[in-house]
């Protein structure tokens, strides 16, 4: 009995030092979050820290939400908002890559050819085998 004690002392210690390690991480990422936001200058790498913050975030909330702790819903409560406020701004920040605009680009080409030919068979009468003249052929 004493030795579960003694563990379940030990993982409560050890959890608390993760809580505090991923709070810290988190604030580190806001920082960068905030300031990338203030510069509203569209990169790569930019949406990339975006990503990594909202994630660190939600496995932030999941291991606050363990946690008994009234600075837990605090910590919780706080991130929850940042998220509502960072989520929307990440589409802002994203940057196509070559391939992306290369699909795209062939995408409404398609669209554009199935336009064309639905157009061309409703509206354009081809004329039928029988109706086209022939011409005589020169000797």
């Amino acid at each position: 009995m004493r030795y579960l004690l003694i563990l379940s002392f030990l993982s409560l210690l050890v959890y608390a030092q993760d809580g505090s390690s991923s709070y810290e991480k988190i604030n580190i990422e806001s920082k960068k979050v905030n300031a990338l936001i203030q510069t509203d200058i569209a990169s790569h790498k930019a949406y990339e820290i975006i990503n990594n913050y909202l994630d660190l975030a939600s496995s932030t909330i999941a291991n606050c939400s363990i946690s008994d702790d009234t600075q837990a819903y605090r910590i919780m409560r706080e991130l929850k908002a940042d998220m509502k406020r960072v989520s929307p701004l990440r589409e802002k920040f994203r940057v196509q890559t070559f391939n992306e605009l290369k699909e795209e680009a062939m995408v409404q080409a398609k669209k554009e050819v199935q336009c064309t030919n639905v157009y061309n068979n409703t509206y354009i009468r081809r004329p039928l085998r029988d109706e086209v003249q022939t011409l005589p052929i020169k000797q």
